[in-house]
Formats: C-alpha cells, structure tokens, sequence
C-alpha cells in the first residue's frame, strides 16, 4: 500500500516576458506519495532508466500553510502574502501586500484593501496548466505541468536556475507525465510522473 506521508517541492517552470528568463517558483506540498524505481533493460547491452511517481491528494493541500500569519506591529513588504481570517469555502484567507507598512491593530487585512489585496484561491491554490500560464503573478498558486521539477523533501528556492535543484538533491526528477484524470474523483488527487 503506498502511504501520503511524504512532502515534496514543486518547481513550476515560468517564462518571464519582462525579464526574458525562466523562473522556478516553489510550492511545498506535504501528504503526498512517493515512488522510485529503476527498469534495467538486457539487450544489445545493458540500459538504466530511472522512474518516479507521486501522487498529490489535492484535498489535503493547503498553500496556506506556507505563509504567516498576520501579526500587528510587523513591517510588511509590497509582495509579502499572509494569512488571515477564512474565505468563502472556509479555508484560510490569504492576502498580498499593496503597500509597504507597519500594521497595526486596527488595519487587519480584511479591512484595509489599500493595504492588503485578497487572493482568490480554491483547493489549495491548484490551476490546471493553461490557467495557470495566464497569471501574470503565481503567487499562492501551483500546477504541475510537463518540464516542471520535483524534490523529495522540502527544497531551497531557486537563485541561479534549476541546475542549483538538480546538482543538490538525488531524488528529484523532471516531470514528463501529469494524469489529472482523478481530480473530479471522490478523492481527488493527481499523478505526477517523471525521470
């Protein structure tokens, strides 16, 4: 039986139009199943093929936990995300910085939109792949998608490009296969494949 007790990073593959570089924001994902495996192949010699499998349950995800919690009396950045308060299908509420601040008290979150912008995440901040290339900001949002990288383990942000994750970690792989078919399922959850 496999077990949902491992936790992975997730490295979206982004093309940046402004920058013209390719960046790899991360989410870190726990609950999830992990497998490896090795197919050795006898023929006109002997051939390796390295092979991963995990599986994501997509109810289990929460990218809130991620983030702090807002705090008075804490110095927040333009771009900064916090958590605060519930939404509307009861799942903490996060909130962009608009404006660099001190808070306080009386300026929580969900009353000072000049402030804080409120993001509109279901599920755990999942996006299928072609909503999630319409973001121009994928902050609080992750999808799993063909060249995308996966880590066993909770993984460093990226600082000079993905060689930085691959060179670092030995379980990891790049994602060549991702089977939604079960997202609409009684337990929802995708499979993510790779080498």
């Amino acid at each position: 039986m496999i077990g949902f007790d491992k936790t992975i990073t997730i490295y979206n593959q982004r093309y940046d139009p402004a920058t013209r570089e390719t960046t790899w924001p991360k989410i870190v994902i726990n609950g999830c199943s992990w497998t490896g495996h090795q197919r050795v192949t006898i023929g006109e010699g002997l051939t390796s093929n390295d092979g991963y499998s995990v599986r994501i349950p997509l109810d289990s995800v929460s990218i809130a936990d991620t983030y702090p919690l807002w705090q008075a009396g804490v110095e927040y950045s333009v771009g900064d995300v916090v958590k605060y308060g519930v939404n509307q299908y009861g799942k903490p509420q996060l909130y962009k910085v608009l404006q660099y601040h001190t808070s306080q008290a009386d300026w929580t979150p969900a009353t000072t939109p000049t402030l804080y912008g409120a993001l509109d995440i279901v599920a755990g901040g999942f996006l299928p792949q072609d909503k999630y290339r319409e973001l121009a900001d994928p902050t609080g949002y992750w999808t799993a998608q063909n060249g995308d990288y996966v880590v066993l383990g909770e993984g460093v942000s990226v600082v000079n490009g993905i060689t930085d994750i691959t060179r670092k970690y030995t379980d990891c792989f790049k994602v060549t296969t991702v089977n939604t078919a079960n997202i609409h399922r009684l337990l929802p959850h995708l499979r993510i494949e790779g080498k």
